[in-house]
């Protein structure tokens, strides 16, 4: 595998595993679905992750369940709650999604309904449906579980990624230092999340990149805004450095310990956190 072509492998299993995850889908082995790597990241802008894996082959016709359009509007409002466009808190207006997606009410019901079921949103007696907002332990225990599924798949990764796998990852993460010199969060956010689905991939484990992916899309907005914190894109993206390398020199308890160190919010750290996060952002019920 060449260095060029990692990065939309990575990219090819990252929107796998999700797939997956909806809709009870068996991972193909990643050679195989390395095979439909390059067509499939060339349509995905175009297409959606749903079209863009029926057209390449890694999904069947008919292996969706439901209106396709349908999958199309959980995947949008998955990318709006991980962008930050649609923040935790955020009220879902039926009547606006439904003109806004030209889906009648009920498959639109049915897409709220499997976004609840994933924990992305809420549904709220009387209320509606929003954007889940986690209180502050469900932020701790959610980022604990991202650190150690992480750590195993840098520690995996260091055992099993090619030479070229791991030239690629190297690349994915030279793609980080060129966003962090923007200055932008958001920019880095996006380059941040194709490094971390570049270990995924590296660690040849369906069950690691579907929990993987599960975990990111929970925390995303609050991870979005952790990078806000000064000096924080930096340390992130020469921490990132330091994984490359242990991963590199196949040193398998370096790179899992620096990626859990990577992932933890501890000490000062979390407080700083916290304190940048909106109100509107914590969950008032108790965990």
């Amino acid at each position: 595998m060449s260095t060029r072509q990692f990065p939309l492998y990575a990219e090819t299993i990252f929107l796998h595993a999700r797939l997956s995850l909806k809709h009870s889908l068996p991972m193909q082995k990643t050679s195989d679905a390395f095979k439909s790597a390059t067509s499939a990241a060339k349509a995905i802008k175009a297409k959606g992750e749903a079209g863009a894996l029926l057209k390449t082959g890694v999904l069947k016709t008919g292996a969706l369940k439901g209106p396709t359009l349908k999958d199309e509007v959980v995947r949008l409002i998955e990318e709006e709650i991980i962008s930050g466009a649609l923040p935790p808190g955020t009220r879902l207006d039926e009547v606006q999604l439904s003109a806004r997606f030209g889906l009648s009410r009920t498959p639109l019901r049915e897409a709220l309904a499997q976004l609840t079921a994933s924990g992305l949103l809420e549904a709220r007696p009387r209320s509606g449906t929003f954007v889940t907002r986690l209180g502050i332990k469900s932020i701790l225990e959610c980022l604990a579980m991202t650190a150690e599924i992480e750590a195993i798949a840098a520690e995996w990764a260091s055992r099993r990624m090619s030479d070229d796998e791991i030239r690629g990852l190297r690349a994915m993460h030279e793609a980080c230092g060129a966003a962090e010199k923007t200055g932008s969060s958001d920019s880095y956010f996006l380059a941040n999340r194709r490094f971390h689905a570049g270990i995924y991939a590296g660690a040849h484990n369906r069950y690691v990149a579907e929990t993987a992916n599960f975990l990111f899309m929970r925390a995303a907005p609050y991870r979005r805004l952790q990078l806000r914190q000064p000096g924080r894109i930096r340390s992130s993206s020469a921490e990132h450095g330091a994984i490359v390398d242990a991963i590199a020199a196949r040193e398998g308890e370096t790179a899992k310990r620096i990626m859990r160190d990577h992932i933890l919010i501890q000490g000062d750290r979390f407080m700083e956190f916290i304190s940048m996060l909106p109100d509107s952002f914590i969950g008032l019920k108790t965990d």
